[in-house]
């Protein structure tokens, strides 16, 4: 699975900006930040409302 957010996250950077691009490193930042979050959850945490996810899922239709 990549978290490649943009190009110049990647091995293959051919971003002629990237040198000195400002962006790529709040990307960084954020990717971070996101990824911390997520890691104080488990799947249990996620799924705890089960009775609730399962009737909400009852609404959709995959058609």
């Amino acid at each position: 699975t990549s978290l490649e957010l943009v190009e110049c996250f990647g091995s293959d950077n051919t971003c002629c900006l990237a040198p000195v691009c400002v962006l790529r490193g709040a990307l960084d930042e954020a990717l971070r930040a996101f990824l911390e979050v997520l890691d104080r959850y488990t799947l249990a945490d996620l799924i705890a409302p089960r009775r609730q996810l399962a009737d909400q899922l009852k609404t959709i239709s995959f058609a």
